[in-house]
């Protein structure tokens, strides 16, 4: 299990920010193990994952503007 922590410190109006996790047994294959909500605000906010795989990997798109942000991945085998 693990959680994916994300800090949005600054957002234009009408920008979104969604973040999503993925897992894979060898960096070749990619599962989803879950997206955020739209983020259209700064804040933090967090997402809990389970199911993980060796490899843990997450992405991020930014649409409608500009965001600052940071995000931190925990997890525990």
């Amino acid at each position: 299990e693990g959680i994916v922590l994300v800090d949005v410190t600054a957002i234009d109006p009408g920008a979104s920010v969604v973040i999503k996790a993925e897992t894979s047994p060898d960096q070749n294959r990619w599962w989803e193990l879950g997206t955020m909500p739209a983020i259209i605000a700064a804040g933090k906010q967090s997402l809990s994952l389970a199911n993980l795989g060796r490899y843990i990997r997450v992405t991020y798109s930014v649409t409608g503007g500009s965001a600052t942000f940071g995000a931190d991945v925990i997890g525990k085998t």
